[in-house]
């Protein structure tokens, strides 16, 4: 969900719905869950947010829009697209992680209103993983060298919750146009391989 301004840019958007304490001891769907109705929109921040966002969208868009669909249906599909890239715009315009502002950081805050629940470390691996879906989609150069540069200067741990860079990599690796488009992936891969992170890579 966002919030647009009189231009029709982004101006703020969803980063929290509910109460992270709250939500993980009611053990029930998530529409029955009493903090549901608390939402906590930001603006200037949440880079990681916007990009994930964005990256739904794009995935959304390349997987159901049908051209053969009915005009309904191409309208609904177009403006998922819009909102992607709109989205990927606020992030590359406010690229630092909601976390850094100071909320969001862990769940022993339980004296805020929206108290926080899983730090994110960074938005580099959200924006190329974004990006990339965002290329395969519109074939806009523009995404590709966003991923390109992101990728080329971002390092990893694993594929996890905090960190999609390795997915990224495959996204990119997906539509480079490399005569062997996956030596990024298995060259991030090999450098980890016997270090501490070669757990995450044998789950």
């Amino acid at each position: 969900s966002v919030h647009c301004d009189a231009n029709g840019n982004i101006s703020e958007i969803l980063v929290q719905k509910g109460n992270g304490n709250k939500d993980h001891v009611e053990w029930v769907s998530p529409e029955r869950q009493v903090s549901r109705a608390n939402e906590m929109y930001w603006r200037d921040y949440g880079a990681d947010i916007a990009a994930e966002y964005a990256a739904a969208l794009a995935i959304g868009y390349r997987n159901f829009y049908n051209e053969n669909g009915s005009e309904e249906h191409k309208k609904t599909y177009a403006n998922y697209l819009e909102v992607a890239k709109k989205l990927y715009k606020f992030a590359a315009d406010n690229p630092t992680p909601f976390n850094e502002w100071g909320v969001n950081k862990d769940e022993t805050q339980q004296h805020k209103t929206n108290p926080g629940f899983y730090n994110s470390e960074g938005c580099n691996d959200d924006m190329a993983w974004a990006a990339g879906w965002l290329y395969l989609v519109t074939k806009d150069s523009y995404y590709l060298a966003e991923s390109n540069k992101i990728l080329n200067d971002k390092d990893f741990w694993g594929y996890s919750w905090n960190d999609v860079t390795l997915a990224a990599l495959c996204v990119n690796a997906y539509k480079n146009g490399k005569t062997d488009p996956w030596s990024d992936v298995r060259s991030a891969i090999d450098g980890k391989i016997g270090e501490s992170y070669e757990k995450y890579f044998c789950q």
